[in-house]
């Protein structure tokens, strides 16, 4: 595929050297533009809003605009032969085009830029010179042209100053160190035209008026600048630039270069002895790189944007870069292969010192560290001081103006790594640490560089280099396994390369199979090379105090990756002011970090993998069971809170109290409710894997039923038929007759769900005797109108309507009054769908009316009055189907809730359709459409996606109204027989 992507001007296709065809929205060419600028990486929903519309600006519905732009790009890739590389990540709520970054003339240049930073530091300026003119030819356009907003503004100033200038400063120095000064002053003042206050273009265009002979130009030159600075209030002439004009005038430098003859002159004020001259190399310690480092463009770009601040702008020390992480995730190997590439940026040296703040043995102290950088600075051993403040003194005397890299690897924590500093804000230092060096940051100022997992994508390109391309050719789905394995760890992926490289013969598959508990990669090595992934984490751990250990090792126990601080204090039996104090402690050493805001954590997996290792080796079993019940007790609780806000009328489930701290969070709204169990949905389904494997019943079944309702909401079927399956036999297992009956009864609803109904007819019969024997009426009235929805799926459409009369007679004998009109309600829909009696079927939604309406039960009337809409909408009724449609929106939004909402707004629609009045339709299908992708309601969407292509016919808007249909066709495809018209 010969794919390129221009984004610089309006943004552009080219397949074969010919433009695609992008269409006239500039919406949608910008959309893909900040997709490109970002490919491989995830862009949220609410980020692409801010990328499009400014405040003032946004359109009446932000995520329908967005996803006709998708199509509509999606169409674009089509029709020239492509699949279109464009995913939705549903966990996130984001986008990514899964494209290589190369063939984006953005990245493309951004590759171009560093390839020619390398031969500079070869000292081949001929070959960088066409490199960095090709990389700057783009930015003659505007970046992202199609977008106007401040957003898009903001990002080309941006990129403006930390991309687009240092190639420029680049360019001109390679003009100038190939004699060709003329050409240097040319673009200078094309440059200086747009960017007159740059330092660092005046002090390149002073250097070039004196290599190009024009001296008698240098002064009136310095003398216009410096007053036009004066004439600007806000701005400041930067001293150094006086020094410069003064040395070039006198052709003597102000402050020399450092090089060995300047060291040893230093040295040799220092009064060192006759027989002990300094070395006369400059220090070059940097270790090679490693083969096939992958990934880190953006952290790659933060270390040069530091380079490229240079002394000129006001920086008044040394500057200092932090970089943190976990162990394996490739801080060590980032410094040195940025470094391998930087050796012309700092003449002066470059110097590497690991400090082994974490690893076998003590770490090098910071006075035995100074003396290895002095004396690789040409100080001999008898002439270094005795005492660490002499030594540091030493150490910023000689540095003083020096270009010097100073690379301090594996720091314990900021206090390790401060007497180490130079002063000149010449010098550069990278520290890297398994902590966050949080002093070095608030003191120093020095910029932050958190090291994250790999991506997938880098992950993949990492293994397949290292196991031959041809190799990882033979078993995609095997290799895509071993990516998932490493989690984003470099040197997990390293070390499984390394076994293949050790094994040729052994087949991909075999090793997927033998690395599929983390226990086993976490131990895994290469076969030189005995250290391992479960070495390096202990090394980490061991720095921390008893008690942060022990919460690591409790934490290790959570249900799901992520975590609440009201979680971990009921997993840690702590209050909530002593949890967050552990879990900052373990943040700052990179074991957890902070999810998508301060409140949640993440463990990363095989971080806790090693935690569960800890867990068993030191902690004993009965420790491990209670901290496992305190956790699940504080799920169970809090489900239970939402639950009984969200679904007041559903049967009750008996809770215990908890026994920890922490009780279950409750809420005072039901939105709040609904955003906690959808954020905690995943987290709940790993509780009740968790209860399960800790023969925990009480806990499994519990759950379970607490999260039905959610995952049917969520349409998570697949996932509730599963723990409802082990929930049955965790009830048997318990011998709690009560539990067995209502988890038989809810399975299978579930299974009705999916449109399994004889095994659900089996199930709920099995749930039926059960009540029977129990005299449980409630649990036998649920499972009579369960088997009322399971025939009718199965088209028995007789016996539905016995169970469902047998239902109601047993509802009314016990005055359980709010079962009673949800019955009526189905028996009614059985009577529309099946029997075809719209007479019978409107009496029994006007009777369920009455009842939700006496009993105040805002949540059933909306679901009814909803229900009878759709009929008088089927009878050609839209006016009355209008009025109901309406009524059920003012029930709706009296109860807080958001359920049910996108059904009523689509009848609405479709009543406004019937009416003719499709103008009026299309408002209200976009809102049943919004509501609709936020509730994940599917047959919704479908719905209000059909009605939406039919208005836009009426209206004669032909293209939206295939794009709607488009979107329908590929909906429906995905939709479960038996979704639509089966609520149990």
């Amino acid at each position: 595929m010969d794919l390129q992507c221009r984004i610089f001007g309006e943004t552009q296709l080219v397949l074969g050297g010919q433009p695609l065809a992008m269409g006239t929205s500039a919406k949608t060419r910008g959309l893909l533009g900040v997709l490109l600028l970002n490919a491989g990486r995830q862009v949220s929903f609410s980020e692409l809003v801010r990328w499009l519309w400014d405040h003032d600006d946004m359109p009446d519905d932000e995520r329908t605009s967005i996803h006709n732009y998708l199509t509509r790009l999606r169409g674009i890739f089509k029709s020239a032969g492509l699949q279109a590389p464009l995913q939705w990540k549903r966990a996130t709520n984001s986008y990514v085009i899964t494209l290589d970054p190369l063939r984006v003339d953005y990245h493309h240049g951004k590759d171009l830029y560093h390839r020619a930073r390398f031969a500079v530091g070869e000292h081949q300026h001929a070959r960088a010179l066409p490199l960095l003119e090709e990389a700057l030819r783009p930015w003659h356009h505007l970046l992202l042209a199609d977008l106007r907003t401040q957003r898009a503004e903001d990002t080309r100033v941006d990129l403006t100053r930390r991309e687009m200038l240092p190639m420029c400063y680049a360019l001109i120095d390679c003009l100038m160190a190939l004699e060709q000064p003329e050409d240097a002053l040319g673009r200078l003042d094309a440059l200086l035209s747009e960017h007159e206050f740059d330092s660092k273009l005046i002090e390149r265009k002073m250097r070039a008026l004196i290599q190009a002979g024009r001296e008698n130009e240098l002064t009136e030159y310095y003398l216009q600048t410096k007053r036009r600075h004066e004439e600007r209030l806000d701005l400041e002439f930067h001293p150094r630039l006086d020094d410069l004009f003064q040395y070039l005038l006198s052709h003597q430098p102000v402050v020399p270069p450092v090089s060995p003859h300047s060291l040893s002159a230093r040295t040799e004020s220092l009064r060192l002895p006759d027989d002990a001259a300094p070395a006369a190399t400059v220090p070059d310690q940097v270790p090679p790189g490693i083969r096939d480092f992958t990934g880190r463009t953006e952290q790659l770009s933060l270390l040069d944007s530091v380079v490229d601040m240079g002394d000129l702008d006001g920086t008044p020390t040394v500057r200092v870069v932090a970089i943190d992480g976990p162990p394996g995730i490739g801080k060590s190997a980032l410094v040195t292969h940025w470094a391998n590439r930087m050796r012309a940026a700092f003449p002066a040296g470059r110097i590497h010192i690991d400090l082994n703040g974490f690893g076998p043995g003590d770490p090098v102290a910071p006075a035995l560290a100074l003396s290895w950088i002095l004396q690789a600075l040409g100080v001999p051993s008898s002439a270094i001081p005795q005492h660490l403040n002499e030594r540091t003194a030493q150490l910023r005397t000689l540095t003083a103006g020096a270009r010097l890299l100073l690379i301090l690897d594996n720091a314990r924590d900021s206090g390790h790594v401060r007497p180490l500093l130079p002063a000149s804000a010449t010098c550069m230092v990278v520290a890297t640490s398994r902590t966050v060096l949080t002093g070095l940051i608030r003191d120093h100022g020095a910029h932050r560089i958190p090291l994250p997992q790999l991506s997938s994508q880098d992950t993949h390109s990492l293994l397949t280099h290292m196991i031959v391309p041809e190799r990882a050719q033979e078993d995609p789905e095997a290799l895509t396994r071993l990516v998932n394995q490493c989690d984003g760890f470099p040197l997990a992926a390293r070390i499984i390369g390394g076994y293949t490289i050790t094994h040729p013969h052994a087949r991909l598959a075999d090793l997927t199979e033998h690395l599929a508990d983390y226990h086993d990669l976490l131990n895994a090595h290469d076969a030189d090379d005995t250290t391992t992934l479960h070495t390096m984490f202990t090394w980490s751990c061991t720095t921390l105090p008893d008690s942060a250990q022990r919460a690591f090792q409790l934490l290790s126990l959570h249900p799901g990756r992520e975590f609440a601080v009201p979680a971990a204090a009921a997993l840690l039996d702590l209050d909530l002011r002593a949890t967050g104090q552990a879990l900052a402690v373990l943040a700052g050493a990179n074991l957890i970090d902070h999810a998508d805001h301060h409140q949640r954590f993440r463990m990363h997996d095989l971080i806790r993998a090693f935690g569960r290792d800890l867990l068993v080796r030191h902690m004993p079993a009965q420790d491990q069971q209670e901290a496992s019940e305190r956790v699940l007790d504080f799920y169970v609780q809090t489900s239970d809170h939402a639950g009984m806000l969200l679904y007041p009328h559903r049967p009750s489930i008996p809770v215990p109290p908890a026994r920890t701290l922490i009780t279950g969070q409750v809420f005072t709204a039901e939105d709040d409710a609904g955003a906690w169990l959808r954020q905690e949905c995943t987290t709940l389904i790993a509780a009740v894997h968790l209860a399960a494997a800790r023969d925990l019943h009480d806990h499994t079944w519990r759950l379970t039923a607490l999260v039905r309702d959610t995952l049917d909401r969520l349409a998570r079927h697949d996932e509730s038929l599963t723990l409802h399956t082990v929930a049955l036999a965790a009830a048997r297992a318990a011998g709690d007759r009560h539990a067995e009956g209502l988890t038989a009864n809810n399975l299978a609803v579930t299974q009705i769900r999916l449109g399994h109904f004889q095994p659900a007819v089996d199930n709920l019969m099995s749930a039926l005797s059960l009540s029977r024997e129990l005299g449980n009426a409630d649990i036998e009235a649920g499972c009579l109108h369960n088997l009322g929805v399971a025939h009718a799926g199965l088209g028995h459409r007789e016996q539905a309507r016995t169970f469902f009369q047998q239902a109601l007679r047993l509802r009314e004998s016990t005055g359980e009054r709010s079962g009673t009109a949800y019955t009526l309600q189905r028996l009614a829909r059985l009577h529309h769908q099946q029997f075809h009696q719209p007479e019978v079927a409107a009496a029994l939604y006007e009777h369920a009316i009455a009842i939700h309406t006496d009993l105040a039960d805002l949540t059933g009337l909306g679901q009814a009055l909803i229900e009878f809409a759709e009929l008088r909408n089927d009878t050609g009724d839209h006016e009355g189907a209008l009025a109901y449609a309406l009524q059920a929106l003012v029930a709706i939004h009296t109860t807080g809730t958001t359920a049910h909402t996108a059904v009523a707004h689509n009848a609405v629609a479709a009543a406004y359709l019937g009416l003719r009045q499709p103008a009026k339709s299309i408002p209200a299908a976009r809102e049943a459409l919004r509501h609709a992708h936020h509730s994940s309601d599917l047959p919704a969407r479908i719905q209000a996606l059909h009605i939406l292509s039919e208005a836009y016919q009426a209206t004669g808007q032909p293209e939206l109204s295939q794009t709607c249909d488009e979107q329908h066709l590929q909906l429906s495809a995905a939709l479960r027989p038996g979704a639509r018209g089966l609520d149990c």
